[in-house]
């Protein structure tokens, strides 16, 4: 009963994320075509530096917070993944992969969620007691 409670709830939560897409989808067919395979490896250059390495948020003043809720929640995606493929699959497991790699696995989950709990908390207090000029201080915010 319970897996077939997760199933549904797992499968709700899949078809209103692909709602959501295909929103986004359908407001960016609304524009004007551009070709956006010009100067692929340029492109690709700016992907990894600005959206994976955070250049230009770690340059601000509290952008290195920024940076570890973002490669935290990356780190812990793997962990989570496995949890809601066991909430279906009870014998799934990772340990697949072995007690060192599943155990340092294990260990990066336990530290990044620590890394992430505390870099939220930091932008809790930032946000409602600390609030800088240029954050607006709404609830879509």
């Amino acid at each position: 009963m319970e897996i077939s409670l997760f199933a549904v709830l797992l499968l709700f939560a899949a078809v209103l994320f692909l709602r959501s897409i295909y929103r986004l989808f359908a407001l960016m067919c609304l524009g004007r075509w551009e070709n956006r395979f010009d100067n692929l490896v340029t492109r690709i250059k700016s992907v990894l530096f600005y959206a994976f390495f955070q250049r230009r948020v770690v340059g601000e003043r509290f952008g290195w917070n920024h940076f570890f809720i973002f490669w935290g929640f990356i780190c812990l995606l793997l962990i989570n993944t496995e949890f809601l493929i066991g909430g279906i699959f009870p014998r799934f497991s990772l340990a697949f992969m072995g007690p060192v790699l599943y155990g340092a696995l294990l260990w990066i989950g336990d530290v990044m969620s620590l890394i992430v709990l505390v870099a939220v908390g930091l932008a809790f207090a930032r946000r409602c007691l600390f609030r800088p000029a240029h954050i607006e201080p709404t609830w879509d915010a």
